[in-house]
């Protein structure tokens, strides 16, 4: 069969080893597998899903290779005070830890969006574990409370007080998939719903981590995300994968 895509594609270097007997003869020469060799963020890139795979109303959706300028789930701006202290720093939203990306939107045409559904590729940080610790933070962070001092002295802050919850698991293509619940129910919002909720999915695939995101998109949310589990299992792309060039032209970004 096929090499795994994260093994070292083409023909693999053999080493010969050679082990002395006690009578002086040489023993047959064993293989030594390859180590292997971890794909790029734009071959990484190819097993995201595309437009053709958003099922349901119309889509905007952005592909990105690398650390993407806006991330899907919980943003915390820098001028925040959080409480309790260390809940800014959400593991499974580390733009430097993401390979690649595909964010749809479905636009309302009043304000806001009448849905969301994105999958990310992300990496463990050196001797760390996303999952686990994304799930210790949803443990830690059950509660957490963001605190924006007012534009002008005098103006009165804002408070965005969200809830965490870790949902029991789910089986997508034999894979174990972690997901965490969070409730906005920040006091004052832009559109006109008082709360918003909306659910992280993690999956270990080989050694990186599929991360979903969807707010009101759930059917949506799961196809593509058990369509980037099941390409990287199966180790097959996309049909219309980002281009070759992804990292180092216009197309690092772009909207289907």
């Amino acid at each position: 069969g096929r090499e795994r895509f994260w093994m070292r594609r083409g023909l693999p270097c053999v080493a010969l080893v050679v082990v002395m007997g006690g009578c002086g003869n040489a023993s047959e020469p064993r293989p030594v597998d390859p180590a292997p060799v971890r794909p790029s963020n734009v071959e990484l890139a190819r097993f995201l899903p595309v437009l053709a795979d958003y099922p349901g109303p119309s889509w905007d959706v952005t592909s990105t290779v690398g650390a993407p300028d806006w991330i899907p789930g919980p943003q915390i701006g820098p001028s925040a005070t959080v409480e309790p202290s260390g809940c800014a720093d959400i593991p499974f939203q580390r733009s430097d830890l993401v390979a690649a990306s595909s964010a749809g939107v479905v636009q309302n045409g009043i304000a806001g969006n009448a849905g969301e559904a994105a999958v990310r590729i992300m990496r463990d940080r050196l001797g760390t574990d996303l999952i686990a610790d994304s799930v210790a933070w949803a443990k830690r962070c059950h509660q957490y409370r963001e605190t924006y001092s007012g534009a002008t002295p005098g103006d009165p802050s804002m408070g965005s007080p969200t809830a965490v919850s870790v949902l029991p698991p789910r089986n997508l293509e034999g894979v174990e998939v972690t997901r965490i619940h969070l409730t906005d129910n920040r006091d004052h919002r832009d559109q006109g719903e008082g709360t918003r909720e909306s659910v992280i999915s993690l999956a270990r695939v080989h050694d990186v981590v599929v991360v979903g995101y969807r707010h009101d998109r759930a059917g949506e949310a799961d196809a593509i995300l058990t369509t980037t589990i099941r390409r990287l299992l199966s180790d097959r792309s996309a049909s219309k994968p980002l281009s070759d060039k992804t990292d180092v032209s216009t197309l690092a970004k772009r909207t289907d």
